[in-house]
């Protein structure tokens, strides 16, 4: 990096139960709570996203919920000895019993587990992101088989959104999602800091969805003033903490890293129009402390950042192969609000031992179809609107270990501030460089974002590769069009 001061690092529930859950709205967090001990216990073996359509009233909502939880909680392979349940005339209960997703989960089960075993789903919960999205909500349930010698069989996908119900637009399993990193470094005691008093503006506001940010790695003048004043800059949608626990504990502090990275990129092209500037931050937590997160709280960031109408989005993060409806849903809001996603192509997954630096043009790493890292790859996809970045050596010579593509990437950072395909930061031991697309991501996010200061927003990814102005190989293309920026 370059112009960084360096210092000190100083889950069954009756029905009315769960609509008065849903109405007191004391939690975000319902539980619904049923059955015995398992002898063979899956945990969170069903994990499924649900979105309900725009404009799906409360009541509606509250009423969906209640049927799915206790359609999935009626599955089980012994019938309980009430016929009012075994009889699709008799009532609520019964029409519950006979719901879409107690067939398609009983019909699911009764195939892949052996009879003698029996099974049962219970200790359904329901999770929201937080109160902001209600129309974004998350259903777990644990798996119990009978017996033994029995495995835990792989669930179901969900149904289609038909199944659940009217209100509902979208659903689709809640996957992993991580941070394409590199090998952890050690953490010295510097500090980001930068030189010439610049100007935070809040005309623009880089969003960044990653692991959040650890303030002890800034230097705390520039720090305090990196957030809007009214605190909803920061906030962590990772579970198991509260909205407030957005401090950064990956090991490489990769979101840290990240903003630092971006704001800089900012600033440099600040300078180079004669005033320091800073653009305002607002860090979002969906990737715990190893990196990874899910599509929950990947959708949760991407709703909260575009419902505070942040000016871009950076996304060093993705996951392999098969696009996820509900993610795609917040990717299409974004376009909607012409809000660029700017996302990491992805590395491989091998160690990153030898040089990081790339002396050949390794086809392991071309993204293709098979071998599809998303949410980069849907930079082609005019529903959305995605930049897809990755790291050179030069302009035809992707960075050892990176996805490349010219078809699938949009953009490539030959960074030649620092050693070639390494970053080099404050807080970071001079015997390290940070290497990865994770890491050139907001090379582009940085200069974007001050292209779009100076010159507004556009509607659509092409137009936004044309305000970044960059340059283009002449043959050789290991992105789109050749395209790429010096840094």
């Amino acid at each position: 990096m370059k112009k960084f001061l360096s210092g000190r690092r100083g889950k069954t529930l009756l029905l009315i139960y769960v609509f008065f859950a849903a109405l007191a709205q004391t939690s975000c967090h319902p539980k619904i709570n049923r059955g015995g001990p398992p002898t063979n216990h899956a945990g969170d073996w069903l994990n499924w996203n649900y979105i309900f359509k725009e404009g799906t009233d409360s009541a509606t909502r509250q009423a969906t919920i209640a049927q799915i939880t206790e359609a999935i909680s009626n599955v089980r392979s012994v019938r309980p000895a009430d016929t009012g349940r075994q009889n699709p005339n008799a009532g609520a209960a019964g029409r519950i019993a006979v719901h879409p997703l107690t067939s398609y989960l009983s019909g699911y089960l009764g195939r892949v587990i052996r009879a003698k075993n029996g099974y049962s789903l219970d200790n359904t919960q329901v999770h929201f992101c937080s109160c902001h999205d209600t129309l974004l909500w998350n259903v777990t349930a644990d798996l119990n088989i009978g017996g033994s010698g029995q495995s835990t069989p792989t669930a179901p996908p969900p149904p289609s959104p038909g199944a659940s119900g009217g209100s509902v637009a979208v659903v689709d399993s809640n996957g992993s999602v991580a941070s394409p990193s590199s090998v952890p470094p050690v953490l010295t005691s510097g500090l980001i800091g930068f030189s010439g008093d610049p100007e935070v503006s809040g005309k623009v506001v880089l969003g960044i969805i990653d692991s959040g940010i650890d303030s002890t790695l800034f230097d705390r003048s520039i720090f305090q003033r990196l957030f809007a004043s009214d605190g909803s800059g920061k906030i962590n949608f990772v579970a198991g903490g509260p909205a407030s626990a957005y401090q950064d504990d990956d090991a490489v502090r990769h979101g840290s890293a990240v903003a630092a990275i971006a704001l800089n990129a900012f600033y440099t092209q600040s300078q180079a129009d004669g005033k320091p500037e800073l653009p305002r931050l607002m860090v979002i937590r969906a990737l715990d402390g190893k990196g990874m997160g899910t599509t929950l709280s990947v959708s949760c960031a991407l709703s909260y950042a575009i419902r505070h109408r942040v000016s871009l989005i950076n996304a060093s993060l993705g996951y392999w192969n098969a696009q996820n409806a509900v993610i795609n849903y917040y990717l299409e809001q974004s376009a909607k609000y012409d809000i660029p996603v700017v996302a990491a192509a992805g590395n491989d997954p091998r160690d990153h031992t030898p040089s990081v630096c790339g002396v050949a043009i390794d086809g392991h790493n071309l993204l293709r179809p098979g071998n599809m890292f998303f949410p980069a790859c849907q930079c082609v996809d005019p529903r959305y609107c995605i930049i897809s970045v990755t790291g050179l050596s030069n302009p035809v010579l992707p960075c050892r270990y990176q996805n490349f593509s010219s078809r699938y990437v949009s953009v490539g950072v030959v960074n030649k501030s620092n050693s070639c395909c390494g970053f080099s930061l404050p807080f970071i031991n001079s015997g390290y460089v940070l290497d990865g697309s994770s890491f050139a991501t907001p090379v582009i996010s940085g200069q974007l974002g001050y292209r779009i200061y100076k010159d507004g927003s556009r509607g659509n990814a092409t137009a936004y590769m044309q305000l970044l102005q960059p340059q283009k190989a002449a043959s050789g293309f290991v992105t789109w069009d050749g395209q790429y920026i010096t840094y």
